[in-house]
């Protein structure tokens, strides 16, 4: 459990240690201010997005069986490959 959890920190805080090291704190922060603003600007955007697709998306394919949900997530694969 204390390697997972110590892997987990290091994969969501490697690019803030490469940041500091090659350009210094003043950028760090700049980096720090910029990527919370993305990420909240992504939140704002697909939080509505999915809490209105997914209801329907599951009433629909459940419906339909386990099958159905398979294609339809091997056609999603493979189109965002």
């Amino acid at each position: 459990m204390m390697v997972f959890q110590l892997v987990t920190y290091l994969s969501n805080s490697i690019d803030q240690y490469v940041v500091l090291g090659y350009l210094g704190v003043r950028s760090l922060g700049v980096y720090t201010v910029v990527l919370t603003a993305s990420s909240a600007v992504i939140l704002v955007l697909m939080a509505p997005l999915i809490s209105t697709l997914v209801p329907g998306m599951s009433e629909r394919y459940g419906g339909m069986g386990v099958r159905v949900c398979r294609g339809s997530l091997r056609l999603q694969a493979a189109m965002w490959l």
